[in-house]
Order: structure tokens, then C-alpha cells, then sequence
């Protein structure tokens, strides 16, 4: 096997770019209209998998075979707050249905659960890949910063948690 040339890293093609991309909540529990969601979403993850290494030990000799293979179960998105405060109140209709700080109630994860898409685009814009997370729902939703000496936008930063992805490139 020769040297990398400058042939090897021209025939790799066009990246991904980071910026490239689309992540969709079709049915965001506690609100009608999820599209700004989509549109106001400025950064989130590939959510990401591990597998748990088993190790086993024999004679003074020790290997590491392969595990489960686990999803993270988490990933991060930063939004875009409006005006209107909107983006905060979708996150707080979908806090209330799922756990009610206020009424002490709850309801069942096939309604405060659902599924969404994390879209990757190419530069023309074709699909590359759509990536499907199923039963995710927002476990945190960190406190947004405010400085009264700067001229930024508002960001909310959100965590989902979810029971698996289909990544597959099939």
C-alpha cells in the first residue's frame, strides 16, 4: 500500500457540510405547529452509539471483545428564542403534558414521546441521509443567558432523550 497522494484525497469528494442539514419534529406534543422548530434550530448532534467492551481475563492474559451496542441516548440542540418568546413556551406545553410541575400529573410516554428526523443534505440540495430518532422527548432544557451589555439573540439550548435511532445508510 504506497503514500497518500493528492489523487487518494481529490477522489474522497465534497464533505458534508456542517451547516447542511434539517431537523424535523412532524408532531411535537403540546403544540399545533412544529415548523419553527425546524427552521429556528441552529446547531444539534448526530446522536452517537458506543459498544460496551467485555473483557475477559485468562491465564495472565487479558482481550476485549465486543458488548452491547448502545445509543447515547441523548443529543443537544441550540435555538433561535424570538419575540414572542415562542420557541421557550413550545418546550413548556411539552414539559406540561409530559410532567406538570404545577398539577403533580403526568401522562403516558406514547403521548409525550415521538419520533423526528434529522435530515442531511448534499449542496444541491439532495438528501444525502435521513437519520430517524424514535421516542425522543426534551429532558432539559438549560437556563438561557441574558446580558444586558451585549447585542446577541437569545438561544434556548435543549437535550433530548431517546430510545434509538435508524441510521442506517440503507
Amino acid at each position: 500500500m504506497g503514500r497518500t497522494s493528492i489523487t487518494d484525497v481529490r477522489g474522497v469528494g465534497d464533505p458534508l457540510q456542517q451547516w447542511n442539514w434539517d431537523l424535523f419534529i412532524p408532531n411535537m406534543p403540546g403544540t399545533s405547529n412544529s415548523r419553527p422548530f425546524t427552521f429556528k434550530c441552529q446547531t444539534t448532534s448526530i446522536p452517537g452509539f458506543q459498544i460496551e467492551p467485555v473483557l475477559v481475563g485468562l491465564h495472565g492474559v487479558e482481550l476485549s471483545y465486543a458488548g452491547r451496542a448502545l445509543y447515547t441516548k441523548t443529543f443537544d440542540c441550540t435555538l433561535l428564542e424570538s419575540r414572542d418568546g415562542n420557541t421557550r413556551d413550545m418546550f413548556i406545553k411539552w414539559k406540561e403534558l409530559a410532567r406538570s410541575w404545577k398539577l403533580n400529573t403526568g401522562t403516558s410516554k406514547d403521548i409525550y414521546a415521538t419520533n423526528g428526523e434529522l435530515v442531511l443534505y448534499d449542496d444541491t440540495p439532495s438528501v444525502i441521509r435521513t437519520i430517524k430518532i424514535y421516542g425522543m422527548w426534551p429532558s432539559n432544557l438549560a437556563d438561557s443567558q441574558l446580558d444586558g451589555q451585549a447585542s446577541q439573540a437569545v438561544t434556548h439550548s435543549v437535550t433530548f432523550t431517546y430510545d434509538w435511532v435508524d441510521d442506517s445508510a440503507a
